[in-house]
């Protein structure tokens, strides 16, 4: 199946100062990052390209992982699919302590676990670098997942590999498990 990508950066200034209302402003990043996606980004890709807009998926890793989540969970309308490579922000006190900018996308994701097994959900984590502390967190919202009645390996993967660690070349060897989950061979 032939395949558009459109990847760019979403990177947030991490060299910024603190904000004094670091909630808020992480929460407005994440809806003005997802209102961009939906609103620009999308209906300019699909008057560029053909495009089948019902196997839209949104993907990333790391932060970009709960943002992806974010919007698919946000807008299950839009995104057939969500890949989240190394998210562990979910019901994660160590995260919360431990990575400032991150916990807000938490209590959304927590409130909002789709109940109409869409979007078709790819979750991974590695168990090394930080991926220690995230993988206890992906557990959690993979056994929500099941719990909540998603189905593993039909609208549903979940995929956990201890020897990974957080970064691009654990996330390129997992991609062909992504990619094969939903588009198949």
């Amino acid at each position: 199946m032939p395949t558009t990508y459109v990847g760019f950066s979403a990177y947030y200034q991490w060299k910024e100062p603190y904000p004094t209302n670091e909630q808020a402003k992480v929460i407005s990043y994440a809806e003005r990052y997802r209102d961009f996606v939906v609103k620009e980004l999308i209906p300019w890709v699909e008057k560029q390209y053909r495009v089948l807009p019902e196997k839209r998926i949104v993907a990333g890793s790391s932060f970009g992982a709960g943002v992806s989540l974010y919007l698919a969970f946000s807008h299950p309308d839009v995104f057939w699919g969500v890949g989240a490579f190394s998210f562990g922000n979910y019901k994660s006190d160590d995260v919360n302590r431990g990575i400032r900018r991150v916990p807000q996308v938490q209590p959304y994701l927590s409130d909002h676990l789709p109940l109409t097994k869409k979007p078709k959900i790819y979750l991974d984590c590695g168990g090394r670098g930080i991926d220690v502390i995230f993988v206890e967190a992906a557990r959690r919202l993979h056994q929500d997942l099941l719990q909540k009645g998603w189905k593993e390996g039909t609208n549903y993967l979940y995929i956990e590999d201890l020897s990974a660690d957080h970064n691009e070349v654990a996330w390129a060897k997992r991609f062909e498990g992504f990619a094969l989950f939903f588009l198949g061979r």
